[in-house]
């Protein structure tokens, strides 16, 4: 009996943080313009403004 209850709370502590790390996260504006711009100074040369990428 202990060992289903212990079973069990694993499952569900399993299937909440599965739940929790697949859901959006919430970014505010400010967020958004700091990635744009560290991404921009920092990225966009290999991989693209539009994040399109180089061949090879």
């Amino acid at each position: 009996m202990i060992a289903a209850l212990i079973g069990a709370a694993i499952i569900t502590g399993l299937g909440v943080a599965y739940f929790n790390y697949e859901l959006p996260r919430l970014r505010t504006a400010e967020q958004i313009a700091l990635g744009r711009s560290v991404y921009m100074a920092n990225c966009a040369q290999c991989h693209g403004a539009q994040l399109e990428g180089q061949p090879d």
